[in-house]
């Protein structure tokens, strides 16, 4: 027929990119898993750690000759024996908060925190083929176990839920109804710059952070000392920023913790 229009492809939503946390994503659907056990995290600290160790005996080896004959070999192994005590002592103190013990917690974070072990435990997951998602799966997972709760948050208002609006309609619906039941305060950030905003209105005792892997470990830089936070890695079924799902059952346990409020969960 003359007048027939010719076949068009059924029109689909456009997938949303997002600044330059995803220059790497092409945009395409598909499942993105990111599940990477806690363990993981410490093994490559771990390496981290025994490359340091290797890479100061080397500067050692070639530098204290030449300082012993000023006569100040010695101060270089006060300096090496003072920097492998402190990585030994942080890795142990990594070891012991994981397990859940106080002490090794306040230790991490009197040792500086884990922050900086992001980048090195980036490169060697690269080694082994790890992308910098699952890495930064596993650090969330370990910073759960090392965060320092503050005191029992008596008005629910007080504890802040960020979420991002990328979540889909069941699991926005699920953060709702657990707004309802507890009563705490609650963001949908479009970004960094409205999850700031949305702290800085509400001024939270404590945060419960639900986002990507890459999103949460740039929060957890910035929040890290001021304000306690749990967070909790979003499943991307579609691919990032497109219809992710989060499990609920962690957020209310997070929830109640921070409330202090045990027993059975309010909402099913």
């Amino acid at each position: 027929m003359p007048f027939e229009k010719p076949d068009q492809p059924p029109a689909t939503d456009p997938d949303r990119k997002l600044g330059d946390e995803w220059v790497d994503w092409d945009g395409t659907r598909q499942q993105d898993n990111t599940e990477t056990p806690a363990w993981v995290f410490v093994v490559l600290t771990g390496l981290t750690m025994a490359s340091a160790m290797a890479l100061g005996g080397l500067a050692l080896w070639l530098v204290a000759p030449r300082l012993s004959a000023f006569g100040t070999g010695w101060l270089v192994w006060v300096i090496a024996a003072a920097g492998a005590g402190y990585l030994l002592a942080w890795y142990l103190s990594l070891l012991l908060g994981t397990q859940g013990l106080g002490a090794g917690k306040q230790m991490v974070r009197f040792l500086g925190g884990i922050r900086w072990a992001i980048s090195p435990a980036v490169t060697w997951g690269k080694v082994f083929g790890l992308s910098r998602d699952r890495v930064g799966h596993a650090f969330v997972r370990i910073y759960n176990r090392l965060e320092v709760l503050p005191p029992l948050i008596q008005d629910p208002v007080r504890l802040l839920l960020l979420a991002p609006r990328c979540l889909g309609r069941e699991s926005m619906q699920g953060l709702r109804a657990l707004k309802d039941a507890y009563g705490f305060s609650q963001v949908v950030a479009f970004g960094g710059t409205e999850a700031r905003k949305g702290i800085a209105q509400h001024r939270p005792q404590g945060i419960v952070a639900v986002a990507c892997e890459r999103d949460l470990l740039v929060g957890i830089k910035d929040l890290h000392g001021r304000i306690p936070v749990l967070a909790f890695s979003i499943r991307r079924p579609d691919g990032p920023c497109k219809n992710t799902v989060v499990d609920l059952t962690q957020i209310e346990e997070a929830i109640r913790m921070f409330l202090g409020q045990p027993g059975k969960p309010a909402v099913k």
